[in-house]
């Protein structure tokens, strides 16, 4: 099929135009009425009668879609159901007095601009946890400490101090899109969590400790990893994660007849955030109170307080006063990255869907594949369940399928359209027809999603649970509008080359593309981690979302992007096929123009629409490159088509030409020119694309400028690799 199913009306009138062609034959008709005015009886009367008419042609006008949704069910099609958004939010108690673990169940509701749920089963514990690193010293810290340091190091009589500053993370409660990881600039590679009293008062250290001893007692974290994936270094190699980490708790025992503090491994069970590389939560399994205790943390009471492998020091009294026990993470490895947008105690995951239970949508007819609607639409398959009444059997559970054939006269089948909301039954020969007045259940069904779920950061906060409050991190992401006939019917003629199966590159681009995604390209024996090329059984895919302005930086697929493309590829890939979902490699240019106006055009006005000319020539996306559609992967970059965009601008008189520049490490540099004609090429590899970063224009002048100041960047960091010594640099 080359295109969709045509669209047609067997009739288009209104009322308003059926009322006039019935007046137009007034005087054919009925020669003796006069005066067909509003008011007159008569005209009423043919007013009524229009309305009527158009209510039975809209009717008459959904046979065509009847029809067309026929077509697609025959072809194996249907509406695609809106996807809900989901994320992640904290739960805490409202207020310390009388706090205790709270058992919050699956499926708790949280009000927002539509409604959503918690995913899961989690306890609230009457504590806060905050998470701190000991951070290297920067180089201005260091030097301006340099006697402080040598000092602890002989007062502690180290060898080699390792100065650190405890420093805590995601102190907004919000998430860092560009994200940090905190394992690489710590002197000891570890994430610490203070398990906080709710407040400075011994009652709720009581409740605090009490909380250890309600067995089991589970403490739910939650993982977003980083959001924003940065630019890859071509030279450098790809950056390898942690695969495992362990977990432990701050504790005391009798080691050769003195008191020392220890950590006691905790158990990890219900990881769904696959060792810290997916959002998600985990959950850790607490030991009772008595095994539970706080290190020194007093200088006044111990001097080595936050020194070597104990937790850090923590110097404000109104913090330290709270503190109820430590929580340790640390990689089992030496070597990897923790790249985190953020990580919190007492989370849950949620989504923007809303759970029925135990409805009656109808009652049997006693015919052939009877189709019965549910209360709503966009329905949730994996938890749907429904039961048919069966004589004195009561209500049996009866399963979903995808099509009639194959099933037996005997099945209890039916076929669930997600989409519309719909069930239909089998026809006696092919599934079981519901007896007769036989009632039908929908014993669970979850529905709703739409990107109206997408909401942002901060927006959730009320929960359905007496005492508690929500708090959200990140915004929620993944909620997608659910497919019209329309949308289905462009997908025919791709379904029917692919069905829904990927093996050829335009199978693949066709596929991820019905995530809403601006542009997506294949890259087919390309293995990204290596650059290597020409690699059999590799394909590597390069989605890039939407970005309205046409403005640096170019649009990149964070985090989220790229595991949502990944999970929509994977179960549809060849076996045996090597699948990347990689982010673009963009090599960062520089542009420099000289050009003269014309008289009469404003100076500001035809240079705004010089640097939006040029901007959008380089631009990846649809509007952008030789033939709009976005600049193609590995396609040169040269100046000289830079200097004829230019010169076409409206308001230009003359241009002097442009100079293409490569942003380094050391700057700027110009691409090297041909002395002949002029011309720089800058050459891209097939899977580059090129990101203008400085666009300097000079008007009034015959040559481009010859050289382009970037700003500065710096940076600074590193430890000597000795025992870690806590320093307070704000007060030393």
């Amino acid at each position: 099929m080359s295109g969709p199913v045509p669209r047609f009306s067997l009739a288009d009138m209104t009322a308003q135009q059926l009322a006039e062609e019935m007046i137009r034959r007034v005087p054919a008709h009925t020669p003796e009425w006069k005066n067909p005015q509003v008011g007159d009886p008569g005209r009423t009367l043919i007013d009524l009668v229009a309305w009527l008419g158009e209510t039975i042609l809209y009717r008459v006008n959904l046979l065509p879609r009847r029809q067309r949704l026929e077509f697609l069910r025959l072809l194996g099609l249907k509406l695609r159901a809106a996807e809900p958004a989901r994320g992640l939010v904290t739960l805490a108690h409202k207020k310390a007095r009388g706090a205790a673990p709270v058992l919050v169940k699956e499926g708790t509701r949280l009000e927002g601009p539509v409604p959503f749920e918690t995913r899961a089963t989690m306890t609230v514990q009457p504590f806060e946890g905050r998470l701190y690193y000991k951070r290297h010293l920067t180089g201005p810290e260091a030097d301006a400490l340099k006697e402080v340091i040598a000092d602890l190091a002989e007062l502690y009589g180290v060898e080699a101090a390792d100065p650190y500053a405890t420093t805590p993370l995601f102190t907004e409660g919000r998430a860092m899109r560009e994200g940090i990881d905190p394992l690489a600039d710590s002197v000891d590679t570890t994430v610490w969590i203070a398990l906080l009293a709710l407040d400075e008062s011994a009652e709720a250290m009581t409740a605090a400790r009490a909380a250890f001893d309600a067995q089991p007692a589970l403490l739910d974290v939650g993982v977003i990893p980083r959001l924003v994936t940065p630019d890859p270094d071509p030279d450098a190699p790809a950056p390898v994660p942690f695969e495992h980490f362990d977990w432990a708790i701050s504790a005391r025992a009798e080691i050769g007849g003195e008191t020392q503090d220890i950590f006691v491994p905790l158990q990890t069970h219900n990881d769904t955030t696959q060792q810290m590389t997916r959002e998600g939560t985990l959950r850790l399994v607490l030991p009772n109170a008595d095994v539970v205790a706080v290190p020194e943390n007093d200088l006044d009471a111990d001097l080595d307080a936050g020194l070597g492998n104990r937790p850090p020091r923590i110097d404000d009294p109104k913090v330290s006063v709270r503190l109820a026990g430590w929580v340790r993470m640390r990689p089992r490895s030496a070597e990897g990255v923790l790249p985190l947008s953020w990580m919190g105690i007492n989370a849950v995951t949620l989504d923007a869907r809303e759970t029925r239970r135990q409805i009656q949508i109808g009652t049997g007819s006693g015919r052939p594949a009877q189709v019965m609607k549910l209360p709503a639409g966009h329905v949730d398959p994996d938890s749907f369940a429904l039961s048919v009444q069966e004589g004195r059997r009561g209500f049996v559970r009866w399963h979903a399928g995808e099509d009639m054939a194959g099933q037996g006269r005997h099945d209890r089948f039916f076929m669930l359209d997600a989409a519309e909301g719909t069930v239909t039954f089998g026809d006696g020969l092919n599934g079981m027809m519901p007896e007769k007045g036989a009632r039908v259940r929908v014993d669970l069904m979850r529905s709703g999603g739409g990107a109206e779920g997408n909401v942002a950061a901060g927006t959730l906060s009320a929960v359905e649970a007496p005492g508690l409050v929500a708090a959200q991190p990140a915004a929620m992401s993944k909620g997608r509008t659910g497919e019209i006939l329309e949308q289905a019917e462009k997908r025919v003629s791709a379904w029917l080359q692919h069905q829904d199966r990927c093996v050829t590159e335009a199978d693949y681009r066709a596929i991820a593309g019905a995530l809403d995604l601006a542009r997506v390209e294949v890259l087919p024996r390309f293995r990204p981690y290596q650059q290597r090329d020409n690699v059999p059984g590799v394909v590597s895919v390069l989605p890039l979302p939407q970005k309205a302005v046409q403005q640096p930086p170019n649009p990149r697929p964070d985090r989220r992007l790229i595991e949502q493309v990944r999970a929509h590829l994977e179960p549809r890939r060849v076996i045996g096929t090597e699948l990347f979902v990689i982010a673009p490699d963009y090599v960062k240019i520089g542009l420099g123009v000289a050009v003269t106006i014309r008289e009469g055009f404003a100076e500001e006005t035809v240079v705004n629409d010089l640097r939006a000319a040029l901007y959008a020539f380089f631009w990846p996306l649809r509007g952008g490159g030789r033939d709009g559609t976005g600049w193609p992967l590995g396609q040169a970059v040269m100046n000289l088509e830079a200097e004829l965009i230019s010169a076409r601008v409206t308001g230009v008189r003359t241009s002097g030409g442009a100079a293409l520049f490569l942003l380094g490490p050391a700057g700027y540099v110009p691409v090297p020119k041909d002395a002949a004609t002029g011309a720089q090429v800058l050459t891209l590899e097939r899977w580059q694309l090129p990101e203008l970063m400085q666009l300097d224009i000079a008007v009034g002048t015959g040559a481009p400028p010859a050289t382009l100041s970037p700003g500065a960047a710096g940076g600074s960091g590193g430890g000597s690799g000795g025992t870690a010594v806590p320093v307070i640099p704000e007060v030393c």
